[in-house]
C-alpha cells in the first residue's frame, strides 16, 4: 500500500477510529472537522511543541526536559494510538521524581494520577462522549512541564 493510499484510508477517511488515536488531527476529526482544519490543527500543534521542546531543552531540569520530550512526541505526530500512551510512563516517572525534591508543580500528584489513568479510559470517553482525553491530557500536561521549566 502506497503512503499517500495509506494516509488516505487509516487518517484522513478514519480507517482505524478516532477514538483509538491520541493526537490533535484525531481530536479535531472526533469532532467532525474538516480534514484540512485537522492538518492545520496538527500542523500548529506540531510546530508549537518543536519550538517549546527546543527552549525546554536549552534551559531546565534535565527530568523537565525528557518528560516534555516523551509527552512532545506523542503531540507532535498526526497518528498516534492509545497504545503508544505508554511513552507517557517514562515522563510521568521523571515528573514525579521532580515533584518529590521539588513540591512545586500546581496539582502536581493529581495531575500525574489523571496522566497514569488516561490509557485506562481515553478510548471510551471518546467513543461515548466524544471527548479526546488522551489529547488534552497530554497536552496539559507538558504545559504543566514547560511552565514548570519557566519557558
Amino acid at each position: 500500500m502506497g503512503a499517500g493510499q495509506a494516509r488516505q484510508v487509516i487518517l484522513e477517511s478514519g480507517g482505524v477510529g478516532y477514538a483509538k488515536m491520541v493526537s490533535v488531527f484525531a481530536w479535531l476529526r472526533l469532532w467532525q472537522l474538516p480534514v484540512w482544519c485537522a492538518y492545520a490543527g496538527q500542523a500548529i500543534a506540531a510546530i508549537l511543541v518543536i519550538v517549546l521542546t527546543i527552549r525546554l531543552w536549552r534551559a531546565g531540569d534535565p527530568r523537565l526536559q525528557g518528560a516534555g520530550l516523551c509527552l512532545g512526541a506523542l503531540l507532535v505526530t498526526p497518528f498516534a494510538l492509545d497504545y503508544d500512551l505508554m511513552i507517557a510512563a517514562p515522563a510521568i516517572l521523571l515528573l514525579a521524581a521532580y515533584q518529590i525534591e521539588h513540591r512545586r508543580i500546581p496539582f502536581g500528584v493529581t495531575s500525574l494520577f489523571i496522566l497514569w489513568l488516561v490509557p485506562l479510559f481515553a478510548r471510551g470517553l471518546a467513543d461515548a462522549m466524544v471527548l479526546p482525553l488522551a489529547s488534552w491530557s497530554l497536552a496539559g500536561a507538558f504545559f504543566l512541564t514547560l511552565k514548570q521549566a519557566r519557558c
